[in-house]
């Protein structure tokens, strides 16, 4: 049966790029615990309690993450030699310094093909290339990943891609992805079907700026199957659009946390265990069936991210959402030993820009949100450190006012720094 998509209608963090999602989205739910807060960017803030319990973020980066950790993850190679030592499933593999074949040639001898290239750095799948069949194939996959420390090669384990997200031995979230496509109705073609998608698409926060292109490699892959875009299928028909299952090209991403097989997740905790001092990780585990135990198939921990997305979990395209965010706040706050402020979607914020902004800029900019993002905002008055206006709103709209103030310094002038105090 066809799952339901999610729909997130006017959901203010649609309007966020990308690059500052994680950050605005963990600072909209510190708006709505009620904690002041003190932007720098739209990537980096400071947020306190009224006991004073501080909090700092880079994206979804807590300011405990330890640099070793960080330093680890960010090396494929250091992470795979760590799981390997502590014998957490991950497909062997071997990091070559140069790109004479011989150490390559080696390895395959030994473990045989298929194999894996990638680089040693890098995020995202950039560089990768999988199931590696030939010597000719794996020198060009090798020119493409190779960098100043060499590339990795290892052994290709079938299965799908699932992010797995852990906070401090627990597992938050879990979601798989599948490439772009549409499902029929019986009347709809396929050109109609993807504009239709993409309505839903365009709602998600998550992937809103990543919709369904008609392009040519979607063309391309429905002339394989003899079809084309004007195409009508059958009422509850997938017509898959694309080979590559990337959210960036149009993929869906499907929520399973309560579904996966708790073996699975032991697993995630154990490797995110033997990463030090880092608390919110996210791993990617390559399975072939989350729902069978690990030790009825092939696993193999990929990567492991120090700064991981948590908005595919709280806005999954298909499957339940999380509540990631909050509970990484909550996490956070006890860990200090501080009460848990009390959770409320709307909040009343002093907002302060210090900089060289201009005030009659910035209460023309303010008026345009205000209506946006359903928002009540005060006049703008000019203060001594600098102008400032009150807000009353949801507290992801308020978040996003001040994302979308920290783009807009060209517009408005210089900021740097913009805080948020809550009102009385």
């Amino acid at each position: 049966m066809a799952l339901s998509p999610n729909f997130f209608d006017h959901h203010p963090l649609v309007n966020i790029p990308m690059g500052s999602l994680e950050a605005t989205n963990i600072l909209g739910h510190v708006v709505c615990f009620g904690m002041d807060f003190l932007s720098l960017t739209g990537r980096v803030f400071m947020a306190h309690d009224a006991s004073g319990h501080e909090l700092a973020f880079l994206s979804s980066r807590g300011s405990s993450s330890s640099s070793v950790g960080s330093a680890i993850c960010d090396d494929k190679s250091l992470t795979k030699s760590l799981l390997s030592h502590y014998g957490i499933p991950s497909a062997p593999s071997r990091r070559v310094l140069s790109l004479d074949s011989a150490e390559a040639t080696e390895f395959v001898e030994e473990h045989g093909w298929p194999v894996v290239v990638k680089p040693i750095r890098g995020i995202g799948g950039k560089g990768v290339t999988a199931n590696i069949q030939t010597l000719e194939q794996l020198q060009r996959a090798a020119q493409q990943a190779s960098g100043p420390r060499g590339y990795l090669i290892e052994r290709h384990v079938p299965g799908d891609d699932y992010r797995f997200l852990v906070l401090a031995g627990r597992v938050l979230g879990v979601w798989g992805k599948t490439a772009a496509n549409v499902v029929g109705d019986g009347k709809s073609s396929i050109s109609e079907l993807i504009d239709l998608k993409n309505q839903i698409r365009a709602n998600n926060p998550h992937v809103a700026a990543r919709l369904i292109k008609k392009d040519t490699l979607v063309r391309d892959h429905l002339e394989y199957s003899g079809l084309d875009l004007e195409h009508v299928p059958d009422e509850g028909t997938t017509v898959t659009l694309r080979s590559a299952s990337n959210l960036s090209s149009g993929g869906d991403n499907v929520e399973i946390t309560d579904s996966v097989h708790p073996s699975f997740k032991d697993i995630a905790v154990e490797a995110a265990a033997a990463i030090p001092d880092i608390e919110l990780l996210g791993l990617d585990i390559l399975l072939e069936d989350p729902f069978r135990p690990a030790d009825e198939q092939q696993v193999n921990i990929c990567e492991i991210n120090h700064n991981p997305g948590i908005s595919a979990h709280d806005f999954p395209l298909f499957g339940p959402p999380r509540e990631t965010a909050r509970e990484y706040i909550e996490h956070l706050l006890a860990r200090k030993g501080a009460e848990i402020p009390e959770h409320r979607s709307r909040r009343s914020y002093r907002i302060v820009i210090e900089g060289s902004a201009d005030p009659e800029e910035l209460a023309r900019l303010t008026q345009e949100l205000e209506e946006k993002l359903s928002l009540t905002c005060s006049s703008v008055q000019s203060l001594p450190e600098g102008p400032a206006f009150d807000v009353e709103g949801s507290g992801m709209a308020i978040a996003t006012m001040v994302n979308i103030l920290m783009r807009s310094q060209q517009k408005i002038g210089s900021i740097d720094a913009l805080s948020g105090k809550l009102c009385p």
